[in-house]
């Protein structure tokens, strides 16, 4: 069974895809003639990177071994994004205190051994 602090890590991730899912949908909606490829791509990047954020939560929710991995590597992920945005630094620190908690919540020795049952 999942503990609270697994649980609070797939919110977390749920609520990064669901975010992911969002920016899709504002990548649609600026649609223009003179760019619909790149739209078109990178509104289907961030949907499918998205809805596999928000598959690995529900994972974790259900303490699924298989999640673990593409969370830490999401959060690795946003970890990068978090540095090349420090010219923002509010959006910088606040990407960064939510990968790291991420991290430290599916890192720890309750829920390793959570998803190791």
């Amino acid at each position: 069974m999942a503990g609270s602090g697994l649980r609070l890590a797939a919110c977390l991730v749920a609520g990064q895809g669901v975010a992911l899912v969002a920016v899709s949908g504002v990548e649609l909606a600026s649609l223009n003639a003179s760019r619909v490829g790149l739209a078109l791509t990178t509104a289907g990047f961030f949907l499918v990177c998205g809805l596999g954020l928000a598959w690995a939560g529900r994972g974790l929710w259900t303490a699924e071994s298989w999640s673990r991995g593409p969370v830490v590597a999401a959060q690795l992920l946003v970890l990068g994004v978090a540095w090349s945005t420090r010219s923002l630094p509010w959006l910088a620190l606040l990407l960064a205190a939510w990968a790291v908690l991420v991290l430290v919540l599916v890192l720890r020795r309750s829920a390793t051994e959570a998803l190791g049952e």
